[in-house]
């Protein structure tokens, strides 16, 4: 399993901890928007979102990855690089949990950037070439619903 997905890991069909990360985050912030709002809407819209899935092509899973790469993996290396020169926003809390903090909210802006990576990704290649974005629903449905079923058996 890998950490985040590569041109390969998509060939082959191989899940990625940021995905599996990124789903899961997404669920809670679903859930958590609509109990603490006590709403459905939030539900509702997640709900409208969710068929984009169906509609991923090639083309869209291929600017999915450009774009990750164009902008959080160079904004990854900036950070690197830019490191030290970078003034604490936090003075008075201790190293460590400053650390931890500053990691958290980093791996959370993370995920969120490859969710709307992704779903713009796919929205906009559905926008572009809907017929072949209509044409991939029973693909993606049967490799998204079938081959679960067949993994759990």
């Amino acid at each position: 399993m890998r950490w985040v997905s590569s041109k390969e890991s998509v060939a082959k069909g191989e899940v990625s901890v940021l995905a599996i990360v990124e789903t899961l985050c997404a669920i809670a912030l679903v859930f958590y928007l609509s109990s603490h709002f006590n709403t459905p809407r939030w539900v509702a819209i997640a709900m409208c979102v969710s068929p984009l899935l169906l509609l991923r092509t090639e083309e869209s899973t291929r600017l999915g990855i450009k774009s990750f790469d164009q902008r959080v993996v160079s904004f990854m290396k900036w950070l690197d690089k830019n490191h030290g020169k970078i003034k604490p926003v936090m003075g008075s809390i201790p190293l460590s949990v400053r650390s931890i903090i500053n990691m958290l909210v980093l791996a959370g802006l993370v995920v969120l950037t490859s969710s709307l990576i992704r779903i713009c990704a796919t929205f906009w290649c559905a926008a572009r070439y809907p017929v072949q974005a209509l044409r991939s629903i029973p693909t993606n449905w049967s490799r998204l619903t079938l081959e679960r079923v067949m993994h759990l058996a």
